[in-house]
């Protein structure tokens, strides 16, 4: 475990003890992005974001703190960016087709189609 100081922008800045779990950098609007995963000694994870100018100075800084994987993944959503850390930090992003409740499913609106008549299901 390693101590850690993250800079925040015009808030308090951030400590804990614990390690880094995942981390991403990729370019944004013309500048430089670092997103990152800690996992703390308490088992807290920091997700932090960090954008920074050309000079690598800090133009926004922003921070979470989660106490489960379905937090993280509400953070910082599914992008491609995301899906990167996740793989990184063992958080699973995959919908577990096996284990899905169709009726809950119904009520929300979906991208890709869930439905499916079990009438129809061909016997093995």
């Amino acid at each position: 475990m390693e101590q850690f100081n993250l800079d925040v922008l015009h808030e308090l800045d951030i400590q804990f003890t614990g390690k880094l779990i995942a981390e991403v950098e990729f370019k944004q609007f013309n500048s430089d992005a670092i997103w990152q995963i800690y996992k703390t000694e308490a088992n807290r994870f920091v997700c932090y974001k960090v954008v920074k100018n050309d000079n690598k100075i800090p133009l926004e800084t922003k921070y979470k703190i989660c106490c489960s994987h379905d937090e993280i993944k509400k953070y910082f959503d599914l992008c491609e960016h995301s899906k990167s850390l996740y793989k990184q930090a063992n958080i699973n992003c995959a919908l577990q087709v096996d284990e899905l409740d169709l009726n809950s499913l119904e009520s929300q609106p979906q991208n890709n189609e869930t439905n499916c008549d079990l009438k129809d299901e061909i016997p093995s």
